[in-house]
């Protein structure tokens, strides 16, 4: 599709590169950057903070067993409340620093490591029961195919639909013939998010592939770029332009390889869009 046929879509775009190399700054566009006061740094999910509180064994415990009754005590309105044993465990392995001391029988006064206050996980869990706050944003990640990104409220939270999209793309590059130099091209991610979209192809697409990740939402650039980084991808600088025609202008006519477009909504629970500020 032709850069002059493309209406502005953005005030912010970034691009992706395929590489192992840390993020470069270098940058030959223009940019509009934001200070950084008025950029706060995407928060950390809840398995990469450091453990540096501390609650006895028999604590935990009974936080446990209090969280399990809560969990029973929901009816059958609650979406997906067979899932919350198993979320109440994914959050216990995510705040502790050795989940395997959940695997005894004791209860007693031994200290345990947490990467949260007790108090905080009673309230966590308060939040995911009372007030059916999505579990991806209450440990600040989601996996997604091979990858675990970080997300929070202001970002959906990727669905495993969107898994197609990727693979779709590795076929259509791995399968050659006329479509084989695709995977030099210029792919555009509209509405990236989380970018999982974008770092997915940018992972399949060979060191010349670039993946442009655009989003209106300040919250999913700093958590996109957030999770570029931290899969190794490569970006040319390239944020905070003004619109997406901004970034057109600087790559003198080139041709986009695709033109996705997913809707927001569709499908998705209306108290998970509730979350969406």
């Amino acid at each position: 599709m032709n850069l002059t046929s493309l209406v502005r879509t953005s005030h912010i775009t970034r691009t992706f590169t395929h590489s192992i190399k840390p993020i470069s700054s270098s940058s030959s566009v223009s940019l509009s950057h934001t200070p950084t006061s008025l950029n706060p740094k995407p928060k950390t999910p809840l398995y990469l903070k450091p453990p540096i509180y501390t609650t006895s064994l028999s604590s935990l415990k009974k936080f446990q067993k209090w969280a399990k009754t809560l969990s029973s005590s929901v009816n059958a309105s609650f979406k997906d409340s067979s899932n919350l044993h198993q979320e109440l465990n994914w959050l216990l392995q995510d705040s502790l620093q050795n989940p395997n001391i959940l695997q005894t029988h004791e209860e007693n006064d031994n200290l345990v490591a947490l990467r949260l206050k007790l108090d905080d996980l009673y309230d966590l869990w308060t939040q995911r029961i009372e007030k059916r706050r999505p579990f991806q944003y209450i440990v600040g990640c989601e996996h997604w195919r091979d990858l675990i990104l970080s997300v929070e409220e202001g970002v959906l939270i990727p669905r495993p639909e969107t898994e197609l999209i990727v693979d779709l793309v590795n076929d259509v590059i791995k399968g050659g013939g006329e479509n084989g130099d695709l995977g030099n091209g210029l792919w555009v991610d509209l509405g990236t998010g989380s970018g999982a979209i974008a770092i997915g192809i940018g992972r399949v697409l060979g060191d010349l592939g670039r993946v442009v990740g655009v989003d209106l939402s300040d919250v999913a650039v700093r958590v996109a770029s957030y999770n570029v980084e931290r899969y190794n991808l490569q970006t040319n600088g390239e944020d905070h332009c003004r619109f997406l025609f901004d970034h057109m202008e600087t790559i003198h006519k080139e041709s986009f390889c695709n033109l996705k477009i997913v809707p927001d909504f569709a499908g998705i629970q209306r108290f998970v869009t509730g979350f969406r500020s």
